[in-house]
C-alpha cells in the first residue's frame, strides 16, 4: 500500500487532478452563462447523435439510412463517418438527457482526453513532470482541440488520437526494439472508427516514420512483417466502415463532402496577430506555439543533441508546420492536383505538427539538462517550467476569450455563430433559446434550424459535381427543408422503417420528402415501387403523382448481408485485440 503513495505515483495522481481541473476550467464562460455554443458543424453532427441516440432509446436500428435525424429524409451519414462513435455519442446524449448537458461533458471529454494523450506521449519518453504538464495542458487549450467545443469541428476529435498513434509510429524508429503490433493496430482502427481523415493524417506519419525507418533499423524485414500484420488486422477491425463504404460507392453517385478549392484561406499565417479581432482563428498561428517553435529552433541549433529522434522529430514538425501554412499555394496546387482537397483544411495538418513539436522540445530539453551548461544546471532545470508556464497562460487566456466570445453570441439576438446556408422557422432568439432547455424535446432545436448539408446524398449523375450551375444545398433545401409537401405530411418510424403518409385532394404529382440510393425499399400504400418508377431528381428525390386522399409510403433499406458479416468481423476482431492488450500492458512503460 505504501508503494502506491511514493513519488512517482504522487506524481502521476497530481497530473491526472490537475487535468481534471484544468479541463473544468477551460468551460467557465460557458458554465457561467449555462450557454450552448454553436457553431458551424453542430446541426451536422448533432443530427448524427441524435438520430442514434433514438435507435437506442426506442430499439429501433437502422444502420443505414436517417430515420430520425436529418429531417427524417432516409440519407445515409453514419454508416460511413465514424458509426461506432456515433453510436457512442448517442448513447453518451441519451444518458444526459440535454444538449447543454452533452456539450459540457463532451467539451470537458476532448480536453481531458487530449491532455492525457500528450501526457502519456511525454511521460513514455521518460520527460519530467514539470515539463511534461505543462505541455500537455498547453496542447489541450489550443484552437486545433478546442476547435470542438467552439464550433464543433469534428476534427478536434482525433486530437486525441494523435499523440498515442506518435508513441506507436516512434517504434518504427528505435532500432533493435520489437514492433508493438497491438499498438500500432489499436490507434489506426480507433481513428478510423472516430473520423477518417485523422486515420489518414496518421497513415502519412507512420509512412514518413517506415521510409526512415528503412535507412536506420537493422531488422527490416521483422518491422516490414509486423507492419503488414497490423495492416491486415486493422483492415479486420475496421471492416464495418470499409464495407459499407466500397458497397455504397459501387452502386450509387455519392456527393463528396465539402470541396474546399480555396484551400488557402483556411491554411495557418505565420506570423503574430490579434485571434478575436482576425476574425478567423485557423489564419494565424498562436503566438504560444509560434514561441514554441522558435524555442525549439534555438534549442536544436545552439545545442550538440546526440540522439537522433528529436532531431528528426524536429524536422518532420517543421516541415508539417509549413505545409499547414499559407507559404504553400494551396489554392493553386488543389486547382493542379485536386486529390489534395481531400485534407479539406491545410490547417489539420498543424495538429501532428504541433504534437511532433511537443515531443522534439521535451527531448531536446531533457538532453540539455542532462549534459548542464558551465554548472548552470539547477537554473535550468527551474527556467523552463517557467516560460512553459507562461505559455500556458497565454494559450489558456486565448482560448477563454474564444470561449466568452462564443458565450456572448448564444446570449445576443444572433444566438448561432453562422447562418450561412442555415433555414429558421422564427427569428425570435428567445425562442431559439428556449429549444435548448432540458424541458424540450431533444428534437426541438431541429423544428426550429435546419442546414441543408448535402454530404453523401445519392446524385444522379456522377457529373453533376463538376456542374457549375448545380447547387446542392439548395436542391436538398428543396427536398427536405422548404418543400410544401411536408407542411401537411406525418412521419413515424417502426422496425427500422421510415413511415410518410398525407392526404391529397387532388391526383397530382409531388417532390416527396426523402431520398433513394440503390438500395432504397418504397412502398407505396403496402405495395414496393421500383426505381424506374419513381422519377428521381439530381439528388435522388422522387417526383411522383399521388393518388387522392390517403396516402403513405414506407421507406426502409435492404442492408446487404455482408454488412453483417463485416460487422460480425469487426466485433470478433476487437474481443482479440483486447486479449492481445492484456498482455501489453507496459506499452507506455519506456523501453516496453
Amino acid at each position: 500500500m505504501s508503494s502506491f503513495y511514493n513519488k512517482r505515483y504522487f506524481s502521476e495522481i497530481f497530473s491526472v487532478l490537475i487535468i481534471i481541473i484544468f479541463s473544468i476550467a477551460l468551460q467557465f464562460y460557458q458554465l457561467k452563462t449555462q450557454s450552448m455554443q454553436l457553431g458551424i458543424d453542430w446541426l451536422f453532427h448533432y443530427n448524427r447523435f441524435y438520430d442514434t441516440a433514438m435507435q437506442i432509446k426506442n430499439f429501433d436500428f437502422q444502420p443505414y439510412i436517417s430515420i430520425y435525424g436529418f429531417q427524417q429524409s432516409g440519407r445515409i451519414i453514419n454508416v460511413i463517418y465514424g458509426p461506432v462513435f456515433a453510436y457512442l455519442n448517442g448513447f453518451l446524449l441519451i444518458i444526459l438527457g440535454s444538449w447543454y448537458k452533452y456539450q459540457l461533458f463532451t467539451n470537458f471529454l476532448i480536453t481531458f482526453l487530449s491532455a492525457s494523450s500528450m501526457y502519456l506521449l511525454l511521460k513514455r519518453f521518460a520527460i519530467r513532470t514539470s515539463i511534461s504538464l505543462p505541455l500537455s495542458l498547453m496542447y489541450s487549450s489550443l484552437y486545433i482541440v478546442q476547435a470542438w467545443a467552439i464550433k464543433e469541428y469534428f476534427n478536434s476529435w482525433g486530437s486525441f488520437i494523435i499523440p498515442i498513434g506518435i508513441i506507436s509510429g516512434i517504434q518504427l524508429l528505435e532500432n533493435r526494439k520489437k514492433i508493438n503490433i497491438f499498438l500500432l493496430t489499436f490507434v489506426i482502427s480507433v481513428a478510423v472508427q472516430v473520423h477518417m481523415l485523422t486515420a489518414l493524417l496518421l497513415v502519412i506519419l507512420f509512412a514518413i516514420f517506415f521510409i526512415i525507418a528503412l535507412f536506420i533499423r537493422e531488422d527490416r524485414l521483422d518491422m516490414f512483417k509486423r507492419v503488414v500484420i497490423s495492416a491486415l488486422f486493422t483492415i479486420l477491425l475496421t471492416a464495418n466502415v470499409w464495407y459499407p463504404l466500397i458497397d455504397l460507392y459501387s452502386k450509387n453517385n455519392l456527393l463528396r463532402p465539402f470541396v474546399n478549392m480555396d484551400m488557402s484561406s483556411d491554411a495557418v499565417g505565420l506570423q503574430f496577430e490579434n485571434l478575436l479581432s482576425a476574425g478567423q482563428t485557423v489564419s494565424f498561428l498562436p503566438m504560444s506555439l509560434l514561441l514554441l517553435f522558435g524555442l525549439q529552433l534555438l534549442l536544436v541549433v545552439f545545442n550538440k543533441i546526440k540522439s537522433t529522434i528529436p532531431r528528426l522529430l524536429t524536422i518532420i514538425s517543421f516541415i508539417l508546420l509549413i505545409l499547414s501554412s499559407k507559404i504553400i499555394d494551396w489554392t493553386g496546387l488543389a486547382e493542379r492536383v485536386p486529390l489534395v482537397t481531400i485534407i479539406q483544411f491545410p490547417w489539420r495538418l498543424l495538429t501532428p505538427a504541433v504534437c511532433l513539436l511537443m515531443l522534439a522540445f521535451a527531448f531536446t530539453w531533457e538532453n540539455t539538462l542532462s549534459e548542464g551548461l558551465n554548472g548552470k544546471k539547477n537554473l535550468k532545470k527551474m527556467a523552463m517550467p517557467i516560460i512553459l508556464t507562461l505559455l500556458l497562460i497565454g494559450s489558456t487566456g486565448v482560448s477563454l476569450a474564444l470561449s466568452r466570445q462564443a458565450s456572448d453570441i448564444w446570449s445576443s439576438d444572433r444566438v448561432v455563430q453562422s447562418k450561412n446556408k442555415t433555414t429558421f422557422s422564427t427569428t425570435d432568439p428567445d425562442e431559439l433559446r428556449a429549444s435548448f432547455d432540458s424541458t424540450s424535446d431533444l428534437y426541438a432545436p431541429f423544428e426550429l434550424m435546419n442546414k441543408s448539408t448535402p454530404d453523401y446524398l445519392p446524385l444522379k449523375y456522377a457529373s453533376l459535381m463538376d456542374e457549375d450551375d448545380f447547387y446542392s444545398y439548395k436542391e436538398y433545401e428543396n427536398v427536405a427543408i422548404s418543400n410544401p409537401l411536408l407542411k401537411v405530411v406525418e412521419k413515424e418510424q417502426k422496425d427500422g422503417k421510415l413511415l410518410i403518409s398525407f392526404n391529397s385532394d387532388d391526383k397530382e404529382e409531388v417532390l416527396l420528402p426523402f431520398v433513394v440510393y440503390k438500395d432504397t425499399v418504397v412502398k407505396y400504400n403496402g405495395k414496393e415501387v421500383s426505381h424506374k418508377d419513381l422519377n428521381l431528381n439530381n439528388i435522388g428525390a422522387p417526383q411522383f403523382e399521388v393518388g387522392k386522399e390517403k396516402n403513405q409510403f414506407e421507406i426502409s433499406y435492404k442492408v446487404p448481408k455482408l454488412y453483417f458479416a463485416a460487422l460480425f468481423t469487426t466485433i470478433l476482431s476487437w474481443f482479440a485485440l483486447i486479449i492481445l492488450g492484456l498482455k501489453n500492458i507496459k506499452i507506455f512503460k519506456k523501453g516496453k
